[in-house]
């Protein structure tokens, strides 16, 4: 069992020394990825670990090039620092070298300090630990990815990757990223560790799933060595959630990554981080890690009380697999019984695909009704900010529509005996269970329960026992949903509540049993003198539709932003660029890229009202627009030639990438940023650039080059002095993106 009841502070890394041994290294905060910054860090600790003899070793990014033709040429080295004393396989602890953005994190900077502080103070330890700078490029995270082809970690060596984005955060576990998860090992190890000490961090929970079917679209920085079969388990601090629609974010939006950080919570002093990472990192260590197919098959079940469950799929398929020897033997004792299901299930399998259409119709039409909702507001993000209002609103829906298209049943003739709408629950009951099983494990364990609850509703045979299994059988579901909206599965979410075909099939498939045992539950009733179905009917329905009504009200009347919590609204302006010095001063027009509730599309103009709908819009006056000029220069050496890109303008930082365009193959030998091979070779892509600052001339020596041509891009962000809406509930923030290409001037 794995403890989560609350959210503590917890384990920063293995990572506090006793303060009089501490050494303080001048480590700058300007580390961007290849910067000069980062350079200057490693070179720090570098010297610090010579100096105490502490054996390390510059891995070299070169490795890398085997991945999808990139060639990292300047990226500052890996300092890896292995195992003073080992024996087989051992543990790695990884932390970030650079920072998302200049000055974003202290935080980061804290965490390295820490690390080497831990490594001068344990001559002894048995795991290595490894500095990985590069790991905040976009797209790509060179450091992991030169770890994963160094062989310093392998499949069978795992990997404790820790961030420290805001020390006094709440710390959370990160069990996967894009496609892959953690082994459950590992998982069970560290979270033993973690119970060992007290420590109940955020555990995944259901979020593994999400992970596991790709789903999850939050980046995280275990990603890179997950995505080379490495396994690893991430500690995050402060990592905050993906935006939604049009949530307000008022810090302004920092690096590629899309960390944030809060300036008014306090960073934690270095002396009061817990070292609990330590106990994490020897028990891992001690324990050797065996990968199997079977370790990336498991599902972590939340419950009551914060406490979850790791289940691997072995135990799941085995419990169904006792389940179902248990119906068998009790079908067997039994034959007559069995033998009448089977053949009113048989003779009226029509009647259940009936029923299984009405619901499935019941569903669509309360799809269109939440859908209604988002047009009529229109805010296409709004059930984002209201999951638990719109999953309200289409549960009621449906459940009245439901009431309504069961009427129809008074009219068909030889409807089956009960006998058949228990035998059918059952049915439907082991299908759902099994195509949900077929999509993920971590969703699915309820139906084991429900299925159980189903059989045991159906051996039932008096009204208060069929009642008793009626009432638990789909209180089963709300964990899964708990689970669901906890973990953030918005993908999941949205598609339950507005895909009109495959979303409502599912749904019909998962509550169709339920829907049976109430038609079994009505038939077995209607034989009582006291009972009155239609007065019941007729209740039924005036709650369903006052409940219905009511919610749909609510929804129709909230709004997720305020003053105190306005929206955001970026900004995007894509200009056309010749790359010559120029006057800026020209009105421009921008596309507004927001689920902005005023108008769609929103069309602004710096000091001009364009209203293409018949709505007013905002004037966001702006004083004048950035200016970049660019040349390309070339010099003969050899039989290569020596690319120069010069860049200047405005001494505003801004994002830049370019590509190198060819007519032949490319051969590059040397690049100051790092580059990718496209396009059979004919196309260079020049990896994002953060935080550079005019003039630059960047230099690439290249093989095979013919008439070459530079596409540049470069992101200005539009100061928020110089944007202004009258309306306190909105928040803009934005960017201008020059596109343009230059071509070669030769010297």
């Amino acid at each position: 069992m794995v403890c989560a009841r609350g959210f503590r502070t917890i384990l920063l890394c293995c990572l506090l020394a006793a303060a009089g041994n501490a050494v303080s290294l001048e480590i700058p905060e300007d580390r961007l990825p290849g910067s000069a910054a980062e350079h200057r860090a490693a070179e720090l600790i570098a010297r610090q670990l010579a100096a105490d003899g502490i054996e390390f070793e510059q891995l070299d990014y070169q490795a890398v090039r085997s991945f999808d033709q990139s060639i990292p040429f300047s990226y500052s080295s890996i300092i890896y620092v292995p195992p003073a004393q080992t024996s087989g396989s051992y543990v790695t602890l990884a932390v970030p070298l650079d920072q998302p953005a200049a000055g974003a994190y202290p935080d980061l900077t804290t965490g390295i300090q820490m690390t080497l502080d831990w490594i001068l103070t344990q001559p002894e330890r048995n795991y290595a630990v490894v500095f990985l700078g590069g790991e905040f490029s976009p797209e790509l995270q060179w450091g992991s990815r030169a770890l994963a082809a160094s062989g310093r970690v392998s499949g069978t060596s795992p990997v404790i990757y820790i961030a420290i984005f805001n020390a006094a955060a709440v710390p959370e576990l990160v069990s996967g990223s894009h496609g892959r998860i953690t082994p459950r090992a590992l998982l069970e190890q560290v979270s033993a560790a973690f119970d060992e000490y007290g420590v109940e961090p955020e555990f995944p929970g259901l979020r593994t799933a999400s992970y596991r079917l790709n789903r999850n679209t939050s980046l995280n920085l275990v990603g890179g060595l997950m995505s080379q079969e490495i396994p690893t388990i991430g500690i995050e601090f402060g990592t905050p959630r993906p935006a939604r629609a049009g949530e307000p974010n008022i810090p302004v939006a920092i690096g590629t990554r899309g960390y944030y950080r809060d300036p008014g919570s306090p960073a934690a002093p270095a002396d009061s981080l817990p070292a609990n990472v330590t106990a994490a990192l020897e028990l891992a260590a001690a324990q050797p890690l065996a990968v199997s197919v079977w370790e990336e098959l498991y599902g972590i079940i939340p419950w009551f009380g914060g406490e979850s469950f790791i289940i691997p799929e072995t135990t799941y398929l085995l419990s169904i697999l006792a389940i179902l020897t248990l119906g068998f033997l009790l079908a067997a004792q039994k034959r007559k019984v069995f033998r009448r299901y089977l053949h009113a299930v048989t003779r009226h399998f029509w009647i259940l695909l009936m029923v299984f259409a009405l619901l499935f119709a019941a569903l669509i039409m309360a799809t269109w009704v939440i859908s209604i909702v988002v047009e009529v507001r229109g805010f296409p993000g709004l059930w984002e900010h209201y999951l638990l209002g719109f999953i309200a609103a289409k549960g009621a829906a449906a459940f009245l529509l439901s009431l309504l298209l069961i009427r129809l049943f008074n009219h068909i003739p030889h409807i089956p005996h009960g006998r058949f709408f228990s035998a059918a629950a059952v049915v439907s009951s082991f299908a759902s269970l099994v195509v949900l099983s077929g999509i993920t494990l971590a969703y699915a364990y309820s139906l084991l329960v429900s299925f159980v609850l189903t059989i045991g509703f159906s051996v039932g045979r008096k009204a208060r026992t069929k009642g008793f299994f009626l009432l638990l059988a789909p209180l089963s579901l709300l964990l899964p949903l708990a689970g669901a909206v906890q973990a953030q599965d918005q993908l999941l979410i949205q598609a339950a509540l507005f895909n009109t075909i495959n979303g409502n099939l599912l749904l019909a498939l998962l509550f169709l049993p339920f829907f049976l045992m109430g038609i079994r539950m009505h038939i077995m009733l209607h034989q009582r003198e006291r009972y009155r179905p239609t007065i019941l009917l007729r209740f039924s329905l005036l709650i369903a539709s006052f409940g219905t009504a009511s919610i749909l009200i609510i929804l129709f009347r909230v709004w997720p932003f305020s003053q105190e919590n306005p929206q955001k609204i970026d900004i995007d302006i894509s200009v056309e660029y010749p790359f010559q010095p120029t006057d800026a001063d020209l009105p421009a027009v921008v596309q507004v890229l927001s689920d902005a509730p005023v108008t769609s599309p929103l069309i602004y103009a710096f000091g001009t009202r364009l209203s293409p709908n018949g709505v007013q819009l905002l004037d966001l006056p702006y004083s004048r627009l950035p200016e970049i000029s660019a040349e390309v220069a070339s010099r003969q050496i050899l039989q290569r030639q020596e690319l120069i890109l010069r860049l200047d303008g405005d001494r505003v930082r801004p994002r830049l990438s370019y590509r190198l365009h060819s007519d032949t193959p490319l051969f590059f030998h040397h690049s100051d940023v790092p580059v990718r091979l496209e396009n059979g070779r004919t196309v260079g892509r020049f990896e994002h650039i953060p935080g550079i600052d005019f003039p630059i001339e960047l230099v690439q020596v290249a093989g095979g080059v013919q008439q070459p041509f530079f596409r540049i891009e470069a992101d200005f962000p539009l100061p928020p002095q110089h944007l202004y809406t009258p309306d306190p509930g909105i928040y803009l923030q934005g960017r201008i993106t020059y596109r343009g290409e230059t071509r070669l001037r030769n010297e």
